[in-house]
């Protein structure tokens, strides 16, 4: 695990690199973390509202690591994990990506395996796999 947290920390852009460990941390899918605004995080009860096309709303622990995360990320704008330059103000992962990480880097984790991400062009792709 160290491995990968090094690999994802050496990341030019700071909220794609806290967007993936919170992906990683809080166990919620990739389009609710996308999705969170800054309204939805509330540090004074430790918790973030998920929203979820099929439950609804829910209520999940904001840990001390995932809020020290959060908070060094620029408050652009309402959306927690923001870009600079995209339309919809939000980082945008391509669709190819989220496949490849669906494929290959939530299944290589559970083997012991884990993956470096590489920022190319509009978005992050699998280059290597380290074994532990």
């Amino acid at each position: 695990m160290p491995v990968w947290f090094d690999a994802v920390r050496q990341q030019q852009n700071p909220v794609i690199a806290a967007y993936l460990q919170t992906l990683l941390l809080t166990g919620a899918r990739a389009g609710e973390v996308l999705g969170l605004k800054w309204d939805d995080i509330n540090t004074e009860w430790r918790g973030m509202t998920i929203r979820d096309k099929v439950e609804g709303t829910r209520i999940i622990p904001l840990t001390p690591f995932v809020a020290q995360l959060l908070a060094t990320l620029p408050k652009r704008n309402e959306w927690v994990f923001s870009s600079a330059v995209a339309a919809g103000g939000t980082i945008v992962p391509c669709v190819s990506t989220m496949s490849a990480l669906k494929r290959g880097f939530w299944s290589r984790l559970l083997c012991s395996s884990w993956l470096v991400l590489k920022r190319a062009n509009c978005a992050w792709w699998l280059v290597d796999s380290l074994h532990i």
